[in-house]
């Protein structure tokens, strides 16, 4: 627990945040007010940057929240937060609807930029590359892309795509614990028009 400052060799931002969340468990309830970013400042002798930081990070997390002219207070639970990521199958499923897939294309190749950026990955390392059109109850619904590192399953598609590649790592011990969804506005491909049906 941190109360008076770092400890000897702990990044100061980490000392703030890890100071706040304690905070919010142990002492704080829903709606209280966090200490002033002056306060802050003072207590660990860090700049207002370094605080802004840290609070920044836990409103992110949804822990805090700000009010405009007002401060930062202790956030409500978030609610129905999926603590396991699920997939389109089981999503479609819990919503009363028959999940399906047609796959579009599925092949080993070299990881462009973004993608090894993304997966942490070199430029150029082998990577299996599966776009499927994903119905629900024969309707089309979206057309997803899965680029998945051959280093860590070999052997993922050597029997086709498997109905859930998120069931097939898993039970490769490679169960996904975190996910990040962007979502975005884009002109289709033509591919994309043709597999959902749609006119460009």
């Amino acid at each position: 627990m941190v109360r008076d400052g770092a400890r000897p060799g702990e990044h100061k931002y980490v000392a703030v945040r890890a100071y706040l969340a304690d905070l919010v468990t142990t002492e704080l309830s829903v709606g209280d007010a966090i200490p002033s970013e002056r306060s802050l400042t003072e207590k660990f002798g860090v700049s207002r940057m370094t605080v802004r930081q840290a609070i920044d990070a836990l409103v992110t997390e949804g822990v805090l929240e700000r009010a405009q002219g007002r401060g930062t207070f202790v956030a409500p639970p978030r609610a129905d937060f999926e603590m396991r990521l699920t997939t389109f199958g089981e999503e479609a499923r819990r919503r009363g609807l028959t999940p399906g897939a047609t796959v579009l294309r599925c092949e080993q190749r070299p990881s462009p930029a973004a993608v090894a950026e993304a997966l942490d990955r070199e430029v150029g390392t082998p990577v299996h590359h599966v776009v499927r059109l994903r119905t629900a109850d024969g309707n089309p619904m979206s057309v997803e892309e899965s680029w998945i590192p051959v280093d860590l399953a070999p052997d993922l598609l050597d029997d086709g795509v498997p109905e859930s590649i998120y069931a097939a790592l898993r039970e490769r011990g490679l169960d996904p614990t975190w996910g990040e969804e962007v979502i975005t506005a884009a002109d289709a491909t033509p591919e994309e028009l043709e597999a959902l049906q749609m006119q460009g």
